[in-house]
């Protein structure tokens, strides 16, 4: 090596080892874009020595402990040890195979494996043997190809090709007098790295290292690794590749750089590399050992030039991997595991900041010492100015490039922090007291004090407007002009006017809660509650609202800015987070607080520019880039079925096998095991919950789709992961039993059925005979009855030479005689027909006694008599026996009443008269003809309708009848 060559290594190296010592943070500090997370035998980790960490194709996470290995899910760290297998705990690598299998290398040099999805740890076959057949029989290095395992000597050149059976597939022993092998790649290249072994001259010129590499042809058939070129013995010796044809090699603190097997540069005296790392976007992390740190390089010639980023201070990396989430996996010889997530949110300040403004070339912020700060965009100070009065906000104004400030002499700052003026009223030349500024649009601003408001004009000479006093009486907390109306935010709702030169403001919305915020968002009014929340207005409706319980991050809104088109950023006291306005519905998307990224939940002002959300907090001041910040959905994984308490895979289930239990997880390792899960089974309604298991004690039998999502820490739900599975009926509840059940049952009911119709029909036909001819008698002798009693009455008007009253009374006979021929036609006649004849009845008797007795009838209305059918000539010759019988040879007025009324299925009718009672009716000797027949044919309608007569004798005199008659249908 030239003497340039020499010193422009040791430069190098003197770079390098400066940079190592200088560019790291302390761990407990908040690092800029990084969100870091150590886990420790504190949060479960069996031991702080780890050496190695990788996620397989599921999203668990594994680690190579010299304790076991151990499993992390985001919820508990599982470790495999000797009762799982793994009789050697002592791990020092593992690998992932194409088959999905976990590779696990021991510091014994043994070989494990773990099957995806198992439990049990198995050792590779014949590891005795395949040692026995290694030169020096210890292991220097190890990988995974597509089909099979390589290991090679750790002190010679030396490599056995191994199968997934333990079986030796070839062995490749090609020497060089003074190589070792020290990582074989991707593709056939396998390299050697030598030192003269000359131990005599070693020591006498320990610098003198000489490199080389060389290619071996594996029978010219090519084989491939499946991560990074790395050489994992315990000679502390590591290499990898980083770039096109580029490598590095680590041996005896010192780092050589190849490029097409070119030495192109070698760094002496450095920290050992012990893990290099590259990406998909070839950056490369690097992990030293003696506590070193882990650093990050964005390409392969920063990592040449040592320019990099320090992520992690004061730990020896061991192993690094970079997850499906882009989250960066780091284990440490001492101090256990970190995550390292990437943030979209970084912390430029700290000093506490209450108000910000941010346009395209710097950041003003007043501080809460009063103090107002120009920053440059990158946060370098520009210029600072120091009020000696309490500032209570600033505000920039566009158009004339003036900076306003809100205190109690409230002022215009030029674009410099120049004192320009003070800000006065029309009415007063004295600087004004203001609470805040509100800017409306391009040319208008609004001024608050305690209960007044006022506006400034601002389109022409700004320094030739003073304030205008605006007509009302309250603080105007924010302000817009929107769809050409002003609208003013109060603590009494919204209030809107066409114009500012009128007293005229009215009612907007009819919301009467405190808004704090507005503002126009695709289209649309957003406007910010104090305590309710969002709502979002068209112009015509209030479209949506969206609260707390619809995964809003605090009711109570304090400020809206826009985002994009479509999108805005609110900010509260428990943090920021963005709403989009999508077809008319308010959508929260992903929230910011301390758990991730911001220095305090109580944000104070916020402004947003360029794609970059600036957060003002009592911490210092936040800048969020949300572009980046988005998170992929999760999907959960059914860990296990339990039926009847034991593991199944089947999804045919016998009919006893009703208890099912199921086990799910999603591997969300941002959460911290605290995942929202919703499931449901066969489409029901959604139940939610952060249990990872769901029991259903007693399933009946049949179909069952089990569905289950999780939620990501953007509050978006993954896609539905399910299990289908079926109970089956015993047999004697299937189809075929039940059909053939079915047709046994039914041919025997229809055969007794037919037996027992045909019985019951001979007897009826016989019943019906006799009942007819029964009824058609007793019709026949009551029509005669009738007649005589009505012809009797008509003899005596003749005697008595009444001609009047005979042709009356034979005019009502006539009539009642039609009435009682049509109705004995009948079955059924209505209450109204039957109602009509009683009462003809009636006038014709009180005619041919001289009106001794008087009547009257009680009835319903004519529309429902109309509509109520009965049997006919049941009523009459009780109120005949009350007239011939219980009137005779009375010597006062008789007075016979009949009353209709209805109940839910019959007619029930009182019959009273004053008469001389039942008694005295059979002291007589009189015998009622139609009293005899009626009861006759009662006792007949009685087998068919449960009709109901009954008597009552009164204590004085007279007899009341009461009968229950059921009602019927015209044609029965």
């Amino acid at each position: 090596m030239s003497d340039f060559a020499t010193f422009k290594s040791m430069n190098r190296s003197f770079i390098f080892s400066l940079f190592l010592m200088t560019g790291c943070v302390s761990l407990d500090a908040q690092l800029d874009n990084y969100l870091i997370t150590q886990y420790t035998v504190d949060q479960g980790l069996p031991s702080n020595e780890c050496h190695h960490v990788l996620q397989d194709s599921l999203g668990y996470i594994w680690i190579a402990t010299d304790r076991g290995l151990v499993k992390w899910d985001g919820y508990e760290f599982r470790t495999y040890g000797v009762e799982d297998g793994l009789t050697d705990i002592a791990v020092m690598d593992i690998e992932l195979g194409f088959d999905g299998r976990l590779w696990i290398f021991t510091l014994s040099d043994r070989i494990f494996y773990l099957e995806q999805g198992s439990d049990m740890v198995t050792a590779l076959p014949n590891t005795d043997y395949i040692l026995s057949k290694l030169k020096g029989t210890r292991v220097g290095n190890w990988g995974v190809t597509k089909n099979n395992l390589l290991i090679s000597s750790r002190l010679e050149p030396d490599i056995l090709i191994i199968s997934p059976q333990g079986e030796i597939v070839e062995h490749l022993d090609e020497r060089h007098s003074d190589g070792y092998v020290l990582f074989y790649g991707v593709g056939d290249q396998v390299f050697y790295f030598g030192e003269n072994l000359d131990k005599k001259e070693n020591k006498q010129n320990n610098a003198r290292n000489e490199v080389y590499t060389q290619s071996l042809k594996f029978n010219n058939r090519p084989f491939e690794q499946n991560h990074n070129l790395e050489y994992r013995g315990f000679s502390k010796t590591k290499g990898a590749k980083y770039g096109e044809e580029k490598y590095i090699v680590t041996f005896r603190k010192t780092n050589y750089f190849f490029e097409n097997d070119t030495l192109q540069i070698s760094s002496m005296g450095n920290p050992f590399i012990e893990e290099v790392y590259v990406d998909s976007k070839n950056q490369v992390y690097v992990g030293y050992l003696n506590n070193k740190g882990l650093y990050k390089y964005d390409s392969d010639n920063d990592f040449e030039k040592n320019i990099g980023e320090c992520i992690l201070s004061d730990v020896s990396a061991t192993g690094i991997y970079l997850d499906q989430s882009q989250q960066l996996w780091v284990t440490t010889l001492n101090k256990g595991l970190f995550r390292i997530q990437p943030s979209s949110v970084s912390t430029k300040t700290s000093n506490p900041v209450k108000s910000i403004i941010v346009n395209d070339k710097s950041v003003i912020v007043l501080e809460e010492n009063n103090q107002i700060v120009d920053y440059t965009r990158n946060f370098r100070v520009n210029r600072k100015i120091i009020e000696n009065i309490e500032v209570r906000s600033i505000k920039f104004n566009w158009v004339k490039n003036r900076i306003l400030i809100a205190s109690i002499k409230s002022k215009i700052l030029d674009s410099n922090l120049n004192h320009l003026k003070f800000l006065k009223t029309k009415s007063s030349n004295k600087p004004i007291s203001l609470l805040n500024i509100l800017s409306i649009d391009s040319s208008t601003l609004f001024f608050t004090h305690t209960l007044k408001s006022f506006y400034v004009d601002s389109s022409g000479d700004f320094f030739n407007y003073r304030l205008n006093e605006l007509h009302s009486n309250t603080r105007i907390l924010d302000a817009i002009k929107w769809e050409g109306k002003y609208i003013i935010s109060t603590v009494n709702g919204l209030h809107s006017t066409t114009s500012l030169d009128t007293s005229i403001w009215k009612s907007f919305l009819k919301l009467n809660i405190r808004v704090n915020a507005l503002e126009a968002v695709s289209d649309h009014l957003l406007i910010g509650s104090n305590a309710y929340g969002l709502y979002l207005y068209d112009g015509e409706d209030l479209l949506d609202s969206l609260t707390v319980s619809d995964d809003l991050i605090s009711n109570s809104i304090e400020q809206i800015k826009v985002f994009n088109d479509s999108m805005a950023v609110v900010s509260t006291k428990m943090g920021v987070q963005f709403v989009s306005v999508v077809d008319g519905q308010l959508i929260p998307r992903k929230s910011y607080n301390i758990s991730n990224g911001l220095p305090t939940n109580e944000v104070l002002d916020i402004d947003v520019n360029g794609g970059l959300v600036y957060v003002a907090t009592a911490k210092g001041i936040s800048v969020i880039d949300y572009t980046e910040s988005l998170e992929p959905e999760i999907k959960a994984i059914i860990e296990e079925v339990l039926v009847n308490g034991q593991p199944t895979e089947t999804v045919s289930l016998a009919h006893d096998q009703r208890s099912i239990a199921i086990g799910y997880r999603a591997l969300d390792y941002k959460q911290n095991g605290k995942i929202d899960y919703r499931y449901r089974l066969n489409n029901n309604d959604w139940t939610y919950t952060q249990n990872t298991s769901v029991q259903y004690p007693y399933l009946t039998p049949g179909r069952y789709d089990w569905q289950v999502q999780a939620k990501n820490v953007d509050g978006k739900w993954g896609p539905s992961v399910q299990y289908d599975f079926e109970i089956k009926k015993p047999w004697w509840a299937t189809w075929w039993f039940n059909i053939i059940g079915g047709i046994l049952i039914l041919s025997a009911a229809i055969y007794a059925y037919r037996r027992h119709t045909r019985e019951l029909l001979k007897d009826q036909q016989i019943s019906e005979e006799m009942r007819s001819l029964e009824m058609k008698a007793l019709r026949a002798q009551m029509n005669p009855h009738f007649v005589f009693n009505s012809l009797n009455s008509i003899q005596n008007y003749i005697v008595k030479n009444d001609q009047e009253g005979a042709m009356t009374y034979l005019s009502k006979f006539a009539a009642l005689i039609r009435q009682v021929l049509e109705a004995s036609n009948e079955g059924y006649i209505s209450l109204y027909e039957e109602v009509r004849m009683i009462e003809n009845y009636l006038s014709l008797e009180k005619m041919r006694y001289r009106s001794k007795f008087d009547y009257e009838i009680e009835t319903v209305d004519q529309s429902k008599a109309m509509s109520i059918y009965i049997p006919p000539l049941l009523v009459q010759p009780y109120v005949e026996n009350a007239i011939l019988h219980g009137f005779k040879g009375i010597d006062y007025m008789g007075h016979l009443s009949v009353r209709y009324s209805l109940s839910d299925s019959y007619v029930e009718v009182i019959i009273e008269d004053n008469g001389v009672g039942i008694s005295e009716q059979g002291a007589n000797g009189s015998k009622s003809l139609g009293s005899s027949i009626t009861a006759r044919r009662l006792q007949l309608i009685n087998t068919e309708d449960a009709l109901h007569v009954s008597y009552d004798q009164r204590v004085q005199k007279g007899t009341l009848v009461s009968l229950r008659i059921p009602i019927g249908k015209r044609n029965r």
